[in-house]
């Protein structure tokens, strides 16, 4: 019995740790898609609005651009890399390993073997 309350507990700091990696980096590759989508559309209107000779009358910054434009274009230094993939990667080895840890305190418990 002192295995499978053992497994048990294991079984859930595994799931707990996946749950929180799995959720860190979703949220950090949603605020990098977020920014790096800002970006681009800043850059793409500024070369709309500032690229030929007639462009004497811009239009107003639209609000969800304005702050990733600077006085001299797009704030380019605002693009950072894409997020690391690790905790993605160790969320889904800890998912692996809570299974392995379900299967085997089930497998006991149905054998009776407890």
């Amino acid at each position: 019995m002192t295995g499978v309350v053992i497994r048990l507990v294991l079984l859930a700091m595994a799931l707990f740790l996946a749950v929180r990696l799995l959720h860190r980096s979703a949220v950090a590759r949603r605020e990098w898609a977020v920014r790096d989508a800002a970006l681009t559309r800043a850059e793409e209107w500024w070369a709309r609005t500032h690229g030929g000779p007639f462009d004497q009358e811009r239009p107003e910054v639209p609000g969800d651009i304005a702050p990733y434009l600077g006085p001299n274009g797009p704030r380019s230094e605002l693009r950072g890399p894409k997020p690391d993939q690790a905790a993605w990667v160790w969320g889904w080895i800890c998912v692996v390993i809570a299974a392995f840890l379900a299967v085997s305190v089930v497998a006991q418990l149905s054998s009776g073997s407890v």
